[in-house]
């Protein structure tokens, strides 16, 4: 029976999303779960901060704020794992501008509960004009979407025994914790896609980008570029053994600047921005070493 959840919430300029987010998180769970959230505020311009201790002074039982000064969902993610988490019978991650559909943090950890073999319950898109095209791909490959998923306590518990981090830095975190899902303990150079569980009435929903606003137009054009960093990171991290994850991107960022710097005049708007996006000092995120700022409850 899983009875004790911890929830971790990533918040980057979600001033406008948050409150859904997490009042449907909360009534997401059920009546029976002990649960605890951690909003992960990470490098904010916007109100996110203010809306996140809002919450936070509504449950105070319940809602905690950590306010991290970097804007980088993988050091979030490491920091709340390793400083913050704690021990739980089960994990839920959501990204700050998702919410659950329904009772599908209820469903995934009952999915938990009930099959000792999984190691992680995803889920589904419920919006966006290819949503069933990224269910079917989801399907296929046994994917965790990091908008929304679930993990065993247990498992985390042994990724932090093998220090399994995601490389501070990198676009598609999810890619790399779906990977650790699927090791295999002992031997967790070993992996197998029936360790995720999936089932695509269990989904997440969010505001679809429109292309009439400004805002959704610049937010469309950044989600490519990330997109397109995405696939260059991973193609150059590879899938390693989880205890052998570079702790940060340096060495690759760099690889690939000099890639790009080598045909600079050939190349399209998206390498550009890729270019300019890894040689901007500004957008760098801190050493894998440097200490996490410390959980804060807002009073």
């Amino acid at each position: 029976m899983i009875s004790t959840v911890h929830a971790a919430v990533f918040a980057h300029n979600e001033a406008r999303t948050l409150v859904r987010s997490v009042r449907r998180l909360l009534d997401s769970t059920g009546n029976d779960v002990r649960l605890r959230v951690h909003l992960l505020v990470n490098g904010c311009r916007d109100a996110t901060p203010e809306v996140a201790r809002g919450l936070a002074a509504e449950c105070p039982d319940r809602v905690w704020v950590a306010d991290l000064p970097v804007a980088d969902k993988a050091a979030a993610w490491n920091t709340y794992v390793y400083d913050l988490a704690g021990r739980a019978d089960a994990f839920v991650f959501q990204d700050g501008d998702c919410w659950p559909v329904g009772d599908a943090v209820r469903r995934m950890l009952d999915r938990l509960a009930h099959d000792p073999t999984l190691h992680a319950v995803g889920a589904a898109y419920d919006v966006g004009f290819n949503r069933r095209r990224l269910t079917a791909l989801q399907r296929d490959r046994r994917w965790l979407y990091g908008n929304l998923y679930a993990v065993r306590g247990a498992h985390l518990d042994r990724l932090r025994a093998v220090g399994f981090r995601t490389p501070v830095g990198i676009v598609a975190e999810d890619s790399l914790v779906t990977h650790a899902c699927k090791a295999c303990f002992p031997d967790y150079r070993k992996f197998d896609d029936a360790r995720i569980g999936l089932d695509p009435s269990i989904r997440f929903a969010f505001h679809p980008l429109r292309p009439w606003r400004p805002g959704d137009v610049r937010a469309h054009v950044q989600r490519m570029v990330r997109r397109r960093l995405m696939m260059e990171q991973l193609v150059r991290i590879g899938w390693r053994e989880i205890d052998r994850v570079p702790p940060t991107l340096g060495a690759i960022h760099g690889d690939l600047r000099l890639k790009l710097l080598e045909r600079k005049p050939w190349i399209g708007p998206l390498d550009r921005a890729v270019l300019a996006k890894i040689s901007n000092p500004k957008s760098a995120a801190p050493a894998a070493s440097a200490a996490p700022p410390a959980s804060a409850r807002a009073a």
